[in-house]
């Protein structure tokens, strides 16, 4: 068979499960055609229009995947969805899309979530575990056992590393290759610890038992094919798990009869080579009458991933010393996948964390345990390894690209240590005190000095204006900017004279978003019709529910979105289907996009259209 392997393989050169898992494909004698669409991302059409013909496409991951390509893909698709489906939510649009012949998925909790959801039926779906490389996970004869305990992970187990640090001895490592095999096989207990407070069974059981290690565990997912006490140690609490180490530490024999017997029965049905037989074998049935002819329909490709294609190279290249920082609640994780469509669009490949209450579905989420703002902001932002960031919010989205030459310029300024902060809008009462070029002064006197907007931050001034304030909910801009002024802190404001747009700031050419997209917890589709308009567009092509935040107030801006390819008497008729509902926080950006698109011949039909809208406020009572 031959199978176009779309994954994440560059990234993970030499080490990544896609790695084995395409290697494995190729021992069992299928042909694969790789695409690693991260490091792709830019040219994804491009590429796609290049690819030769081939039995079955296999996507792996594939946050961010444009629909798109898969809908002009005439070759069945399946889908490996190997992150927690409860973690990774950004897979939710995939997965709902009905584009797959099959879907893999992570574990049982997973499979649960698709069909209650109605996503999957139980028969084009199954849970396709973890496993390991048995040419590189293995046993090495004779190693010496010179390590008590290792953990082999990220900073999310900091918390029990360190309480069982206080009673044993153990090693801590970031490693990968031969240099995690060889740290396997040199420790007496290899521990799994949870990064967070889903249950999982982690790549890494795999891998420990695959080389031969005793492993102790964490309480494992129910899909865990591996038995407590016979191929590896289960521990039910903290507590248990101190008692299961101070145990078998002092029981060799015992932890190399489990090793042992771990090891073996890892080998025997656990490794990638046995995951790509269970891929292959499934695929099989949908292959049998593959069609003639190019596999993706080159005419099919949307128009709007094409343009990503051609973005220009500088607005893709990754800024030095620098990170995106941004602040969210679970309360707003809807928009978080079109938040980071945009930003990695306009803004490129660039070191993201996420502040917020539970795990995102994204890299680098730091949590907060929601008690206090400033004390969980200040937790956060002590973990943010880059010297500047980029003060960010989930509803700061972007809507062209951002200026990358000017803001390398910016976070330069920064390094020179006489400023603490650009902010990258004019906002507020500021004035217009002009440092030098674009760049303003923001007055000390301001009770805008500290700003809830897009800005670039020297780390420790804003972990500074942190650790001095103690306010418990976000917002209070003028409590902050009073600490600012007790700290000295100084900052500037870019502004290139743009537009002025609402009430209290203007639009950004340097980083052009929408400041915000929502207001009081709906779309601010009066400060900014089209560009939420496109916003709603790009979710529909992302295959993501945007009407969450407005069903109402959206539908409107679609309208407004397909002005162009619509008559005047068309709009009316649309506008009279949705006559029972409340517009009122649309209606003028509507009324300001038809005079636009019809000019004043039209008037007649604008004032029909008003008094449309109008009458559907008036049914529920409200004042337009």
């Amino acid at each position: 068979m031959r199978i176009c392997y779309v994954n994440v393989m560059e990234q993970n050169a030499g080490w990544g499960a896609e790695c084995f898992v395409n290697e494995a494909l190729r021992r069992l004698g299928h042909e694969t055609i790789t695409l690693d669409y991260r490091a792709h991302r830019h040219e994804l059409a491009s590429k796609f229009r290049e690819l030769p013909d081939f039995d079955a496409l296999l996507l792996q991951r594939g946050e961010f995947f444009p629909a798109e390509l898969l809908a002009a893909v005439k070759r069945p698709l399946f889908f490996w969805a190997s992150e927690l489906v409860s973690r990774r939510r950004d897979q939710d649009r995939l997965l709902s899309s009905g584009l797959f012949s099959h879907v893999f998925l992570h574990g049982m909790e997973c499979k649960r979530i698709v069909t209650e959801n109605g996503w999957l039926s139980k028969d084009n779906c199954s849970v396709i575990l973890n496993g390991f490389d048995e040419a590189v996970h293995r046993h090495i004869p004779g190693c010496k056992k010179d390590l008590d305990i290792l953990f082999v992970g990220g900073m999310n187990a900091r918390r029990l590393i360190d309480r069982l640090k206080k009673h044993f001895a153990v090693s801590e490592a970031q490693a990968f290759g031969e240099d995690f095999v060889n740290l396997l096989n040199r420790a007496k207990i290899v521990l799994n610890i949870h990064a967070e407070d889903f249950l999982d069974t982690e790549t890494r059981v795999f891998e420990a038992l695959g080389s031969g290690a005793f492993l102790i565990s964490e309480k494992l997912a129910e899909e865990n094919p591996f038995q407590n006490g016979v191929h590896f140690v289960e521990a039910d609490s903290t507590e248990d798990l101190e008692e299961k180490i101070s145990y078998y530490l002092s029981r060799e024999e015992e932890r190399v009869r489990i090793a042992s017997q771990g090891h073996t029965e890892a080998h025997a049905k656990h490794s990638y080579t046995a995951r790509a037989s269970q891929i292959v074998a499934t695929m099989q049935p949908f292959v049998q009458d593959t069609p003639q002819g190019s596999p993706v329909g080159k005419d099919e490709i949307a128009h709007e991933i094409v343009s990503v294609d051609q973005r220009p190279w500088k607005a893709r290249r990754i800024l030095p010393q620098f990170a995106v920082a941004t602040y969210t609640h679970s309360r707003c994780f809807d928009l978080l996948p079109i938040y980071m469509y945009r930003l990695r669009r306009f803004l490129g490949q660039t070191k993201h964390y996420f502040f917020a209450n539970e795990q995102t579905g994204f890299p680098n989420t730091i949590l907060y345990p929601d008690l206090h703002y400033t004390r969980d902001y200040l937790a956060c932002l002590r973990r943010v390894q880059e010297p500047c960031l980029l003060y960010m919010q989930e509803d700061f989205v972007l809507y062209d690209y951002a200026d990358l030459d000017g803001m390398e310029k910016l976070l330069s300024l920064l390094s020179e240590g006489d400023w603490s902060f650009v902010r990258l809008i004019k906002s507020g009462e500021l004035g217009e005190n002009r440092f030098r070029d674009d760049l303003y002064e923001v007055p000390q006197d301001s009770p805008q000095l500290f700003a809830m907007q897009a800005t670039l931050w020297r780390k420790d001034r804003l972990e500074q204006i942190y650790a001095n304030s103690y306010f418990p909910r976000i917002g209070d801009e003028p409590r902050f900017s009073a600490v600012c002024r007790d700290l000295g802190i100084r900052g500037l404001y870019v502004y290139r004279n743009e537009p002025k747009r609402g009430k209290n700031h203007f639009d950004s050419s340097i980083f052009p978003y929408v400041a915000t997209a929502k207001l009081k917890g709906h779309w601010n589709c009066a400060e900014y019709p089209r560009e939420i308009a496109d916003i709603a567009a790009d979710s529909t092509r992302l295959l993501l529910d945007a009407y969450q935040r407005g069903e109402h107030e959206l539908a409107i801006m679609r309208i407004i979105s397909l002005a162009p390819a619509l008559d005047a008497e068309t709009i009316v008729s649309l506008a009279e289907q949705m006559a029972s509902i409340s517009f009122s926080a649309a209606l003028a950006a509507l009324l300001s996009a038809l005079a636009e698109q019809f000019g004043e011949g039209n008037l007649a039909l604008l004032k029909r259209v008003l008094e449309l809208l109008k009458r559907a406020d008036a049914k529920i009572g409200s004042n337009p």
